[in-house]
């Protein structure tokens, strides 16, 4: 099992508009990619970003405040 979701439900849980309801799932941690995304893009359409294979890119890590007291004071090692 994957360390950022809980267990598998039946159905993922989908908002009104029928796209996948990313607030209602219990994630651990959230991840956001740091880089810069495509100036130019249609207006219906989400925007893109585009990686260059050898370049390094930040990756951010937060804990959220529900599992954030597990790791009260303790020393965590990420490793990728």
């Amino acid at each position: 099992m994957a360390c950022g979701m809980s267990p598998p439900t039946q159905s993922l849980p989908m908002s009104s508009a029928g796209s996948l309801d990313v607030n209602s799932l219990s994630y651990r941690f959230r991840y956001i990619l740091k880089a810069a995304t495509s100036p130019t893009r249609r207006l219906e359409e989400d925007s893109l970003t585009y990686l260059n294979q050898g370049q390094a890119y930040l990756l951010e890590m937060m804990c959220l405040p529900l599992e954030a007291a597990k790791f009260e004071g303790k020393h965590l090692k990420v490793r990728t």
